[in-house]
């Protein structure tokens, strides 16, 4: 599966380049995985020196805005490293919720809630984030989203070329952007060395995209997908290639992107 991810993303390398990206994943997915548990025990001090900022003037803004947010980030690098990091620049000034899917594993799924409770974050199961977004946003909280969650195939899908493929992706936070108003950030993820990251915040465009329409809640999709691929393509070993990202074709009842539809 994660050779097969690879060689088809990237179809213009060698297969020795190829090899090498999955050699360095492999690398660093076994960091993750003892990243992840030590993360736990960590001091807040420690976490900091593992996670910079590198333009807290933009978190700054983002804390001192009035109204929700939305952060977009994915499963690139270490996402629990990070994301307490976040946890641990917001307590006490804003509520985060990290949307998330609840795992099989009871024991998984308390130490997750654990995990990211005693940094003052909050986890938020998909299905209520979209039941009650207008509840958590208008307390002036702020929603991180994993923008490279697969839909199931029970669900309607938006379609859009990513890594060179067609791909399935949720339009729930353009949609509700665009609908509420609401500014987006996007985390830009750097591995700088073993169990050290960078953290940079980039606020997306909103009013080019607006008023709120389907189309154009599919052409801000377009623009995060963007920002997610370019930062993937950098350095492509720190995303998580281990996920059948690609398990599920075009149906009927999907939309398709422009960027796939249209004539060569």
């Amino acid at each position: 599966m994660v050779w097969k991810n690879i060689s088809t993303s990237f179809p213009e390398n060698t297969q020795e380049e190829n090899e090498a990206i999955m050699s360095s994943f492999y690398r660093h997915l076994c960091d993750v995985l003892v990243e992840t548990i030590k993360a736990v025990s960590l001091s807040n001090k420690q976490v900091e020196k593992r996670v910079s900022i590198e333009n807290p003037e933009v978190w700054q803004e983002f804390i001192e805005l009035e109204g929700g947010a939305f952060l977009l980030a994915g499963h690139y690098g270490n996402f629990e490293l990070w994301g307490a990091r976040m946890d641990i620049m917001a307590a006490g000034v804003k509520q985060g919720h990290c949307v998330y899917t609840p795992q099989k594993s009871d024991t998984l799924n308390r130490l997750i809630h654990y995990s990211r409770a005693r940094r003052g974050g909050l986890l938020l199961a998909r299905k209520d984030y979209v039941r009650n977004i207008r509840k958590y946003t208008s307390k002036g909280n702020f929603i991180v989203v994993l923008a490279d969650q697969s839909p199931q195939k029970s669900q309607r899908a938006y379609f859009t070329k990513f890594l060179g493929k067609p791909t399935a992706f949720f339009t729930s936070t353009a949609k509700y952007s665009l609908e509420l108003e609401l500014p987006v950030f996007f985390i830009e993820v750097k591995k700088v060395r073993r169990g050290h990251y960078s953290l940079t915040y980039h606020q997306l465009p909103l009013e080019e995209f607006l008023p709120f329409s389907q189309e154009n809640v599919y052409r801000y999709t377009d623009l995060q997908v963007g920002y997610f691929e370019r930062m993937i393509k950098q350095d492509p070993a720190y995303w998580l290639w281990t996920h059948k990202r690609w398990k599920r074709p075009p149906a009927p009842k999907d939309k398709l992107s422009p960027s796939l539809t249209k004539k060569a």
